[in-house]
């Protein structure tokens, strides 16, 4: 075939000037079933017990089945590397169906919105231990935990003259095809190299470096530019592959293109066509939502008439039209609210002329169709249209979130120690750290600069603030120091920090003020928006910590959600005086818990920040875990349902650093953290992986690790 169309493609340039990619890939391989490489070495590798492998890879799998990303050596002794669609690892098996596993993840990877990079080193040679002859890196991150038997054999039989080597299908049966788009796959002959040689750091997120080094006799490079060739080696060892079906796209590591999310909560329908095609019973939405500036459009070739349009994020709102015709392109205009259509190259026709720009859009597709959402021939008809690549998105205010939130786990020590580590000046700055011991029932410790070290509150109860001179004894430049107050540093005990840059950049601000009594107080903030989440807690005297959030309900400043407890909604006007807040201000009514006269009080004040926070509810669906999309991978997130009795919860991605995210906390009580997996944390956004109630809504406060466009698939 000719050059694929590179109308999107990014050559030699950058996203933005603020995050900058070491080395960009311009291509990639699309995987679909029936679609394979294949070669059969003729000479003896360089040395058969040591190789380096590296691949990006986006997967679609197939929920039930095994899908072999590689395969190698004869039939009775082959080898795989397969992802397992049924419990979402990557195992490296003997056999099909990953009988008698070599080594298997102990993370799962089931996010479809953005690329993995896969390491693995295999070193079998003697003096090896068993436990280092298998090494995986999951984006540059070393699996800490993986499950080892049977013992492994003295090769691996990548590389050896005559035995078969195949990329995307497994060689001795049928069913087993790799769903997805493969990028700079590597192979290593005779080296055990560092994973710093395929990849880097850049503003939290692992990116693509270029390899410098040599390969060995039987290495070899697939890059997938030469769209005439797919399986020729670049790497200079002539080690070309044979293409069956194969075919380029621009969807790359580098240059992200959306896909259909087959774990969206509502998705009927069966994905094929590296997550291109639905067909089945349809309701399938893209993995990348909208962004909430410019124009933008997608193509779709439609195997059988229905509806397709956009759904809000939140499942709220529907806008969508039927359509009768093989091709329709979508045309989104979110600068001035329009969503329009062109059928098999007609004319514009109008769909809706007054969409809502402030929602979150995923786009939607009712019927059995294929996409193009610019990743392999389609450019938008329409002038000043784009296709929703990352290389197009808007620059998101924060990439990286670590300078907004620190979290740091330790084990205590019993005696004065300084924590330390944060990549922004705590002392210095408005900064709230909140600790929780997690091995025991110690409560939790807030502390900030604007009261001071030594001075504490606790969420899980209602008293005023105390005193604890060996508890948070000082704050320093990047850390805090800690007395051995047992809540906070027993010998021994296992605990957690989350430390808060509380700035306005950050979305995040506190606030003090003495109460006067008077319903209709106003507090002023430096947010410069309106406050969508305000916490606020007496110092003086027990009081409930009362809550606003914005999602609570239509009217939210006329309720509160208290944070101690686990009280469902209440409807009271002493509480915000039943005024919204604004840009500059929220109001207090005359509640004891916010504005008893001569009262000294605090709020942490919080709004979205894109990129980096997110405060919003989701709605469940009552049998598939709900996904939720915040335009960042979290590493924090605080929920809680409304409209029942149920506590708070709290999960982060520091404490347990792969899927499925278990260990939790409850802000409201004391408890040892829990260790039930609920959430996946995937590259924009989370998904609860329990059933909800059906109708149940749950309102969460989110912090990210990297925005989107640059995100990771975790």
């Amino acid at each position: 075939m000719g050059l694929i169309n590179n109308g999107n493609k990014i050559v030699g340039a950058n996203i933005s000037e603020m995050f900058k990619y070491p080395f960009l890939i311009n291509y990639a391989g699309k995987f679909i079933e029936g679609a394979y490489l294949d070669w059969t070495p003729s000479s003896a590798p360089t040395d058969s017990t040591k190789t380096s492998m590296s691949f990006w890879v986006k997967m679609f799998p197939v929920a039930t089945n095994i899908n072999y990303i590689y395969c190698c050596g004869p039939d009775a002794t082959h080898r795989g590397m397969a992802y397992r669609g049924n419990d979402g690892t990557l195992a490296l098996s003997r056999i099909i169906a990953s009988q008698d596993q070599l080594t298997k993840t102990a993370g799962v990877y089931r996010d479809v919105s953005q690329y993995y990079h896969v390491y693995i080193i295999f070193n079998t040679s003697g003096a090896t231990a068993e436990a280092f002859r298998v090494r995986i890196y999951i984006n540059g991150v070393q699996e800490s935990s993986v499950s080892l038997a049977p013992a492994l054999a003295s090769k691996w039989y990548q590389l050896i003259s005559g035995n078969p080597q195949t990329i995307g299908r497994y060689l001795y049966a049928t069913g087993y095809d790799l769903n997805g788009v493969l990028a700079e796959f590597h192979m290593i002959d005779g080296q055990v190299r560092p994973v710093s040689d395929f990849g880097e750091f850049v503003m939290g997120a692992w990116v693509p470096k270029r390899y410098t080094g040599s390969y060995g006799d039987n290495g070899f490079y697939l890059d997938f530019a030469d769209a005439s060739d797919l399986g020729k080696d670049v790497s200079g060892n002539g080690n070309h592959w044979t293409n069956t079906n194969v075919v380029q796209t621009l969807d790359t590591p580098t240059n992200n293109f959306p896909a259909l999310d087959i774990h969206h909560e509502l998705s009927t329908a069966t994905i094929s066509g590296a997550g291109l095609t639905c067909s089945g019973t349809e309701n399938e939405f893209a993995t990348t939502a909208i962004p909430q500036s410019g124009k933008w459009g997608w193509e779709i070739t439609v195997a059988e008439n229905g509806s397709f349009g956009l759904e809000d994020v939140e499942g709220n709102e529907e806008v969508a039209a039927d359509v009768s015709g093989e091709v329709v392109e979508m045309l989104v205009d979110m600068d001035n609210g329009t969503l329009k259509k062109k059928v098999d190259g007609g004319a514009l026709e109008d769909i809706e002329l007054s969409l809502d720009t402030t929602a979150t859009w995923l786009p939607n597709f009712k019927a059995a169709c294929t996409i193009d959402f610019g990743a392999d021939s389609y450019i938008p008809s329409e002038d000043g249209y784009k296709t929703l690549c990352t290389a197009n998105y808007p620059i998101p205010e924060i990439i990286d979130g670590e300078n907004g939130l620190w979290i740091n786990t330790r084990e205590g020590t019993g005696a004065v120690v300084n924590v330390t580590g944060a990549s922004f000046e705590v002392a210095s700055r408005d900064s709230l750290v909140w600790i929780k011991e997690r091995s025991d029932t110690s409560g939790h410790v807030l502390t900030d600069t604007i009261r001071g070290a030594t001075k504490y509150l606790s969420t899980d109860s209602s008293a005023a603030e105390g005193t604890a001179a060996l508890a948070l004894a000082k704050f320093l430049t990047n850390g805090f120091q800690l007395g051995n107050n047992a809540a906070v540093n027993g010998v021994g005990e296992t605990y957690i920090d989350w430390v808060f840059n509380m700035l306005p950049k950050y979305g995040m601000d506190i606030v003090t003020w003495t109460g006067n009594g008077v319903a209709g107080r106003t507090v002023a903030h430096s947010l410069g928006a309106a406050p969508e989440m305000v916490i606020t807690k007496n110092l003086s005297n027990i009081s409930d910590w009362f809550v606003y959030h914005h999602k609570v309900a239509s009217d939210p400043e006329t309720d509160y959600l208290i944070l101690n407890s686990d009280a469902t909604v209440t409807d009271d006007a002493t509480a915000w005086n039943d005024t919204a807040p604004t840009s500059s201000v929220f109001t207090v009514g005359t509640a004891t818990a916010c504005n008893a006269d001569g009262d000294e009080y605090i709020a942490y004040v919080f709004r979205s920040i894109p990129g980096f926070s997110k405060i919003g509810a989701w709605t469940e669906d009552g049998s598939l875990g709900t996904r939720t999309h915040t335009g960042f991978r979290p590493k924090f997130v605080l929920y809680r349902r409304i409209g029942v009795v149920a506590s708070w919860a709290m999960f982060d991605s520091v404490r347990q650093t792969y899927n499925t995210i278990g260990p939790f906390l409850h802000p409201n009580l004391t408890n040892v953290e829990g260790s039930t997996g609920y959430f996946d944390f995937l590259s924009n956004g989370f998904k609860r992986h329990t059933a909800g109630a059906a109708g149940a809504v749950i309102v969460y406060l989110a912090f990210g690790q990297t925005a989107f466009p640059y995100a990771n698939a975790f």
